[in-house]
């Protein structure tokens, strides 16, 4: 029926919908979803056809608004379970998004449960989905802190919450810590801020690298909300004048989220910062990091030296751990031996040695790179270089036959020849050791449920450092702000990338002192794409906006 559809609106051929039909006889799938995939039609041309084979309209949940009262009158679980979503409440009629008109069972249910009549709405059912995560994250966390409120006084909490861990053990408070975290974990967020001041506490999240507030709960709630993340992370909930830094694991949707948590005093109570790192999605292939093909061919090359050093910088937050494990990952053989020594460990590889940094057991980045040493390493990673010991012995590893790979916050590539200068490393080392750099930071993707082209004023070209007649012939696009996109324009990030091999020219120049400008000059004549190069290409490729382009020009 869908198949013949399909053929008389002259989306696809008989011999398509023949072939998509033979696969899903042998699949059992959805035949819709198999033509998607094979890229014979798009979602939205799927969901026009359906609206008139069912004669339901269709509805863009990518532009819809999410109200959170329609979160009370259809439990989470009934929409998840049926994959169907509470829309809007027009004459006392409930419209709901679902991806089969004809689920009378679901629409039933829905109809039980809200007492009220339902009419469906058609909607593809990933994008059903990924609505009821908006619509009911906040109202998870808005929920749990509610009953928060009504289940335990908040003067008796900030009164009596100490060292007693019964205190904090209750129902309300750990509700609302899970919901927080579950919140972020579907908002996409890296982070969760909980800041208190002088008459609330502000919860924010950041979502593609930019903070936004998520909830306010009043401050008698923050010794409660502080002592069940301490307790989470195996932390002293006595101890509030210390900084203290812990870890935890949660299960979000059938995913294991590991959780950093690093608190600090302020003025008003203490601080906490929960770095979250979705595993299941953590170790990313090398075609998936935003490399171009030049620069895979760069990236290939450097993990062939058999020894050597290949430092990856840029601040924290850019993704260099991401391109550290996908490295270790392609290297990864029964043949060598792979040691890593990190602060946390954030990804258990299967098949490569990685040994925790313990202060508390003698165990530092320097110490552990020296046991290491004698372990018959062939590749060693150094999570990250802070200080001049241990920058010492992983260059004099990276000579004597290891291939060491690690991470220093610098600019760029070349400004990291410099850095390592600073340590006090000499030249001649410097020339010998090094195989390869790698600069990279994060840049915003457009929202591609509401992008459009505009015209850039000439002030944005300027500070773009582009030539208004070359942007003349070039279109640009930005993102309007839509619900799928929280109003932002964006969704999503990916990185761009700066490699630099270390030739024998560059060792040579490197060994002589050569000045900052002179070798930056040979690697971009010697084919290195620097990072604003990067960020241009996505641009002109429609895939970042002007404004980001604009970050990184003036950050470089």
């Amino acid at each position: 029926m869908l198949g013949e559809s399909l053929v008389n609106a002259g989306f696809i051929t008989q011999e398509m919908a023949d072939e998509c039909l033979a696969i899903q006889a042998s699949t059992d799938r959805r035949l819709g979803d198999i033509i998607i995939e094979k890229g014979y039609i798009t979602q939205k041309e799927l969901m026009r056809v359906l609206e008139n084979q069912h004669n339901v309209s269709y509805i863009d949940l990518s532009r819809a608004e999410t109200n959170y009262t329609l979160a009370k009158i259809i439990p989470v679980e009934l929409a998840r379970a049926n994959v169907l979503a509470p829309v809007k409440i027009v004459d006392g009629k409930l419209y709901v998004a679902i991806e089969d008109p004809k689920d009378f069972r679901a629409i039933d249910a829905a109809r039980a449960t809200a007492r009220m009549e339902v009419q469906p709405l058609l909607a593809g059912g990933r994008s059903i989905l990924d609505f009821i995560d908006r619509l009911y994250g906040t109202e998870h966390a808005q929920r749990a802190l509610s009953d928060f409120r009504k289940e335990i006084n908040l003067e008796e909490v900030a009164a009596t919450v100490g060292e007693n861990e019964s205190d904090i053990i209750t129902a309300p408070v750990v509700r609302l810590v899970n919901a927080l975290v579950e919140q972020a974990v579907n908002a996409g967020a890296s982070d969760i801020h909980i800041e208190p001041f002088a008459s609330n506490v502000r919860i924010r999240m950041r979502v593609d690298g930019i903070l936004s507030t998520a909830l306010e709960v009043p401050l008698a709630a923050i010794n409660a909300i502080i002592a069940r993340i301490k307790i989470l992370a195996n932390l002293n909930i006595a101890e509030h004048r210390a900084p203290q830094d812990g870890r935890f694991n949660m299960t979000v949707g059938g995913r294991t989220v590991d959780v950093r948590v690093s608190i600090v005093p302020t003025a008003f109570g203490e601080k906490v910062v929960m770095r979250l790192l979705d595993r299941s999605s953590f170790l990313v292939p090398k075609e998936r990091l935003g490399l171009s093909k030049e620069n895979i061919t760069k990236f290939d090359s450097m993990l062939m030296s058999p020894n050597g050093i290949i430092l990856i910088t840029g601040p924290t937050g850019s993704g260099k751990s991401t391109t550290l494990y996908t490295m270790l990952a392609e290297m990864n053989s029964v043949r060598d031996n792979i040691t890593t020594i990190e602060d946390p460990i954030e990804y258990m590889l299967e098949g490569i040695n990685q040994i925790q940094v313990n202060p508390r057991a003698g165990i530092s980045f320097s110490s552990g790179l020296r046991a290491l040493l004698r372990q018959d390493p062939d590749v060693i990673m150094v999570g990250e270089i802070r200080d001049p010991d241990t920058v010492e012995i992983a260059i004099r590893a990276a000579i004597t036959g290891h291939l060491v790979l690690s991470t220093i916050h610098t600019n760029d590539t070349v400004s990291t020849i410099y850095r390592l200068m600073d340590m006090g490393i000499p030249a001649y080392m410097i020339a010998a050791a090094l195989s390869g750099l790698v600069a990279q930071r994060l840049v915003r993707k457009i929202c591609p449920f509401c992008k459009q082209k505009y015209i850039p004023s000439t002030v944005q070209l300027d500070l773009a450092s582009i030539d208004p007649e070359t942007a003349a012939g070039s279109e640009f696009y930005i993102g309007a702000g839509c619900s799928q996109c929280n109003e932002t324009g964006y969704k999503g990030r990916i990185a761009i990338y700066e490699i630099l091999e270390i030739d024998q020219t560059l060792r040579d120049m490197i060994h002589a002192s050569a000045s900052l400008g002179d070798i930056r000059k040979h690697a971009v004549n010697s084919g290195m794409i620097t990072l604003r190069d990067s960020a241009l290409a996505l641009l002109n490729s429609g895939t970042t906006s002007l404004e980001e382009v604009i970050a990184i020009t003036h950050v470089l």
